[in-house]
């Protein structure tokens, strides 16, 4: 007997238990090897861009990695014409490089640098695609060479963290490890860039894992050090930065280093609002996208031209403020202004790179300045320029990433110096917290924001931080007044249940609390007065926006049982009352709230994971969609509404979730196509009348069901159907394609509303065929007396006598006299009352095109004559398949009866549509039904014919699969001969097997080459 292949599990197993060594053992000898790695690579990726474009001063350099310099006469009063042309046409050049590697590699993933790597670990479990990464590194390496403003650090970090995840990738790592292993990567790519071991272990653990594990925290220092000392063989010791060593010179001092850390939390947040701002500004643009980056790059070279310190990283431009040179404070406070607005140029316009190193560039500038001044206010107790420059870049980098620890950390690392690190506290706290007061999302955060998701949701989030107090609060309270006696507060305690009132004036204004304590004290103490003179006056109160931690916290703290609630503008005016009870019952819809959040999470690793489009639209005022049901909009197949954010809060879409004014959505979209499509519904009402529905549907699997037992990939679903999430012992997973359905799982689907009942057919099995009835009642025939509209008249009678329908006929004229109309008109009265069929014509003034735009095309089938389409080459279908949903049925060949129909089907949802309308037809006539199998470029025979007989499964119907060789129109027309069909029913679509954009052409040719009839499905 043949030895069986061990599976990815059992080598995985094997390998933890290689040696007797245990897990920990193993995955740190990965981490020691990550860092060797990630070391080596982070070297090579800085000797790289050793060879480019810089800016030194006000000096314009070309270097090349091996120390070799020359001086480009751009600017001053030696500038050349050739010098300008170079200066100008690098970056235009290295940014359009930089695009055609990622479209052509990276298949234009979105997320890049720490953004894409705190999204991978987020979401896809630390699973980070190799050529998209590849492709984002060479990227920043051709964008950062020519020129163009952003950092190293990101394509730095993406370098370790790419080469730690295609490792654990290939070894079957799970989730847990390929994250730790991930974070081991980004701490050892820190590492590497900044000589600074320690802010690397710190950045992994605050930014990419956002928690602090033991045993994480000891494989990230292994591949943090092991990176640092590859970096230091092979670059030497010396630290990023050459900085002279300060002190602090006064006590007093710290006050300024309060002021600058203030000034940095609001240039931070600027600084992270306007990379989105002129980010959005780019993505309204219509034109080419070449164009777009053309015009990026010279406004770069325009602006490195005018202020060569802006060009590249400027690492040297902060070397020689360091190291105290001084400019003037106004020059500075301008490049300040320029840099961000040049950093997000670049990276808008298509270029890749960092925003971590333009944050310390900013910061650098801004301290430099700041410093300048206090030397010029306060000589006595400030220290040199340089030494606010150092703190400024710690400030504006927390600021900005929102990473206090690892800001400290860095900046400590590169001065070896304790002295200046209470100043560099100081700034660098003041400056994170006003920045996540005024933006509570960091530069990094705020962009996958825009795009649907927030990797908080992906951390335990504490069941009270979810529910503000106004959601808790009681309106419907008791308030006493000031003036009523004891005894009558006495008497209010005995009839009420409450321990404790709000004492409200006349006017409505809050005095203070009496509790049932402040009453039995006064009783003890033998005084008699009245509620004002033993209630406490000045109570602690909440607001309704914040978190009921909060308020517990101030319950706890005080030991009280009720918080007042007031406004922020108007602390004297009570809206609401807090108490235990109250925060007791709003717990149980804090736990139901985070489970919505734990769906949103499996919706958004959904999104992560497919290889679509996700984007953000905001409902403005007027939008078709806003005051719709979620249900009742008619998206494209493939669509999925990840979020929708309302306000401050996330909520998750189902069906009934209305949408409103101001709605952001996440949309998940097939393409750019379907984005604009999804656009044209929710903003200008386009195909909210007709189109494809999308639901979701909730399944729970019997152990009788067919689905048990066999992976999601062999279901055979529809093909534009999405199962969502499987919940299996009340844990939520991805539904991989080779996740193993059990009895009891609960499973969600996205389908179209016409996939639904195949849908539960692949997963139950229990879907009741349906009756004959077909839904082809009502037919518009278009006639013109010709032999081929007489043939589609009498194959429109055998359908409409057998479904008992009735045929609407619409004379075309085209030039013709009115009387030759009436007459057809007349013989097609006579023809349908032959047959037993009811009919009305009607003879419309003007072209048929036209006269179809008043029809209201109600009708379920638009039939008519070949001749037609021949005469005008096609032009018909392609003028009336955007103006119906219908099916358009063409005629050819001599009269004949429907005896034989042929369904050719690829898997597309339009062929699925054609399938459909055979069975009810075949059903109807009661004649026989041949399926021809017709696969794409991806598509399996086995898998189609599968597909389709579970279609017809439905319907009760045995019909005969074919299957022949190649997707080609020989093969069609041969199967049409071979089997004598009437009429062959296709799916038409955009990028099918059989029909390609210019489908009339190929109908042209059906037409001509078996004289049969064809009914096409959108």
């Amino acid at each position: 007997m043949p030895k069986a292949e061990p599976t990815a599990k059992t080598k995985r197993r094997r390998l933890f238990q290689f040696g007797g060594h245990s897990e920990l053992s193993l995955l740190a000898v990965l981490a020691v090897l990550v860092g060797l790695l990630a070391g080596v690579g982070t070297v090579a990726f800085h000797w790289l861009l050793g060879n480019g474009l810089l800016g030194r001063g006000d000096e314009i350099l070309l270097r090349l990695a091996d120390g070799r310099e020359w001086s480009i006469p751009a600017h001053g009063a030696g500038a050349t014409w050739w010098g300008v042309a170079l200066v100008l046409a690098l970056p235009p050049a290295g940014l359009l490089l930089a695009v055609l590697l990622v479209r052509l590699l990276g298949r234009g993933e979105h997320g890049h640098g720490v953004a894409g790597i705190m999204e991978a670990v987020a979401l896809r479990g630390g699973r980070i695609r190799l050529w998209p990464a590849l492709a984002r590194i060479l990227a920043s390496l051709s964008t950062i060479a020519a020129g163009g403003s952003a950092g190293t650090v990101d394509p730095s970090v993406h370098i370790g963290a790419t080469l730690a995840s295609w490792l654990g990738q290939r070894l079957h790592f799970s989730e847990r490890r390929l994250r730790v292993l991930v974070a081991c990567g980004t701490a050892a790519g820190v590492a590497s860039a900044f000589n600074a071991p320690i802010a690397g272990v710190f950045f992994a653990q605050e930014i990419i894992l956002g928690e602090f594990t033991t045993t994480a925290f000891g494989l990230v220092v292994l591949s943090s050090v092991t990176a640092s000392v590859i970096g230091r063989i092979l670059r030497g010791e010396h630290p990023a930065f050459g900085i002279p060593a300060y002190t602090l010179r006064s006590p007093w001092e710290m006050f300024l280093y309060l002021g600058l850390g203030l000034l940095a939390g609001l240039i931070s947040a600027l600084y992270a609002r306007g990379l989105l701002g002129v980010e959005s500004l780019f993505d309204r643009w219509k034109g080419p996208f070449l164009l777009r980056t053309l015009l990026g790059g010279l406004v770069v070279g325009l602006t490195g031209w005018a202020f060569p310190r802006l060009l590249g990283v400027g690492y040297g431009s902060m070397d020689r403020l360091l190291q105290g040179e001084r400019l003037a404070w106004g020059l500075l406070l301008l490049l300040m202004l320029l840099k961000p607005l040049l950093t997000a140029v670049t990276l808008s316009s298509g270029g890749s790179g960092g925003v971590f190193a333009p944050s310390l560039f900013i910061g650098c500038l801004l301290g430099s300045a700041y410093g300048q001044l206090a030397n010029r206010f306060f000589p006595q107790v400030s220290a040199p320029a340089p030494a606010y420059a150092l703190v400024g870049m710690g400030a504006v980098l927390a600021g900005a990433v929102h990473c206090p620890i690892t800001a400290i950390l860095l900046l400590f690392e590169m001065t070896h110096d304790y002295h200046v690190i209470l100043p560099i506290m100081l700034s660098v706290v003041v400056s994170t917290l006003l920045s996540q007061r005024l933006s509570p999302r960091s530069v990094y955060t705020e962009r996958m924001a825009r795009r649907g998701l927030d990797i908080r949701f992906g951390r335990d989030v504490n069941v009270m931080e979810m529910i503000t107090v106004e959601e808790a609060m009681g309106q419907d309270f008791d308030a006493v007044p000031p003036d009523m006696s004891l005894p009558e507060l006495g008497i209010l305690f005995e009839q009420s249940a409450h321990h404790g009132f709000p004492v409200v004036d006349g006017g409505g204004r809050l005095i203070g609390v009496v509790t049932l304590s402040d009453y039995r004290r006064a009783l003890e103490s033998g005084r008699l007065g009245t509620v004002a003179d033993v209630c406490t006056c000045n109570p602690v109160v909440v607001h309704p926006e914040q978190s009921l931690n909060d308020a517990l916290h101030l319950m706890a703290s005080w030991d009280v049982g009720r918080l007042p609630v007031v406004p922020r503008e108007d602390s004297s005016r009570i809206v609401g009352l807090l108490r235990r009870h109250d925060v007791i019952r709003a717990y149980n819809k804090g736990l139901a709230r985070r489970l919505e959040i734990a769906h949103q999470v499996q919706q958004m690793q959904v999104a992560s994971y497919r290889q679509g489009e996700l984007f953000t639209l905001e409902l403005p005022s007027g939008a078709a969609g806003a005051g719709l049901l979620v249900k009742d909009l008619r998206f494209p197949a493939g669509t999925i509404v990840v979020s929708v954010q309302r306000g401050e809060r996330a909520l998750i879409p189902r069906g009934d979730t209305r949408l409103q004014v101001g709605d952001l959505l996440a949309v998940m979209v097939q393409d750019g196509a379907g984005a604009a499509r999804v656009r044209e519904l929710l903003l200008e009402g386009k195909g909210l009348p007709r189109g494809r529905e999308t639901r979701y549907g909730e399944y729970e699997l019997p152990p009788s069901a067919p689905a048990v037992g066999r992976p999601i990939a062999q279901l055979g679903l529809p093909r534009d159907s999405l199962l969502v999430s499987v919940k299996r012992a009340g844990r939520t997973t991805i539904a991989y394609p080779e996740l193993l359905l059990q009895a009891g799982d609960q499973v969600v689907v996205f389908a179209e509303e016409e996939d639904i009942p195949l849908v539960e057919h692949c997963l139950l099995g229990e879907c009741p065929a349906p009756g004959p009835e077909v839904g082809l009642r009502n037919l518009l025939l278009l006639v013109d007396g010709s032999e081929t509209g007489w043939a589609a008249l009498e194959q429109a009678l055998s359908l409409a006598a057998a479904v008992e329908g009735t045929i609407h006929g619409l004379c075309l004229l085209e030039g013709r006299l009115e009387q030759h109309g009436q007459a057809v008109l007349a013989e097609l009265q006579r023809r349908c009352q032959q047959r037993g069929v009811d009919c009305f014509g009607s003879l419309p003034p003007g072209p048929w095109v036209e006269a179809l735009d008043r029809h209201d095309l109600s009708e379920d089938l638009v039939m008519l004559p070949a001749w037609v389409c021949r005469r005008d080459q096609g032009q018909v279908l392609q003028q009336l398949l955007p103006r119906t949903d219908l099916p358009v049925w063409v005629a050819a060949g001599e009269p004949r009866v429907l005896g034989r129909l042929l369904a050719a089907y690829d898997g597309g949802a339009a062929a699925g549509r054609a399938l459909r309308l055979a069975a009810q037809m075949a059903l109807a006539l009661r004649i026989p039904l041949d399926v021809l199998g017709v696969p794409g470029q991806d598509g399996e025979y086995s898998e189609l014919l599968q597909r389709a007989r579970a279609i017809l499964s439905l319907y009760g119907l045995e019909a005969t699969c074919l299957q022949r060789e190649g997707p080609s129109l020989e093969q069609v027309v041969l199967a049409v001969q071979e089997r004598d069909s009437d009429l062959v029913l296709l799916g038409v679509h955009r990028h099918g097997s059989l029909y390609r954009p210019r489908f009339a052409r190929t109908l042209d040719a059906l037409l001509c080459r078996t004289e049969r009839s064809w009914l096409l499905c959108r």
